[in-house]
Parts: C-alpha cells; sequence; structure tokens
C-alpha cells in the first residue's frame, strides 16, 4: 500500500503500488480491489477532489487517474 484517503462517500481509499490497483475498505471492512487499465502504472499518491471523485497519479504511466465514487 501506498497512500490512503477517507473518502465522501464514507469508504477509505488506498493505492496498491505494486499491484497496480486502487482499493477501497468499507466501513464494514469489505475490501474491494480495481485493477487499474494502464499496466504497471504503479499508482501512488491519492487525493479527494471538489468534484467528489478522487485522483491518483500513475507514476509509471505518466498519466492522472481518476475513480467515480458516486
Amino acid at each position: 500500500m501506498s497512500d490512503i484517503i477517507a473518502g465522501r462517500d464514507g469508504n477509505l481509499w488506498f493505492t496498491e503500488t505494486r499491484s497496480n490497483k486502487i482499493g477501497k475498505i468499507t466501513p464494514q471492512g469489505k475490501i474491494t480491489e480495481h485493477l487499474i487499465p494502464t499496466p504497471d502504472s504503479t499508482p501512488v499518491g491519492i487525493a479527494a477532489g471538489p468534484d467528489g471523485n478522487l485522483w491518483f497519479t500513475e507514476a509509471w504511466g505518466n498519466k492522472i487517474g481518476k475513480v467515480h465514487t458516486h
């Protein structure tokens, strides 16, 4: 795990740098993982945006990714 943030949706969201995924933990403790489509993107740094979505960097993918949380 690289970074973790509380989303406006009430869940905790985190980057999984080595697995190329974004993870979510619900208040009930359920963990869900979402694979990033860019191969070997190395997701790091996740932040909440003013639009309610979460934004993260794809360090090796040279991109910014977005997670829709609503």
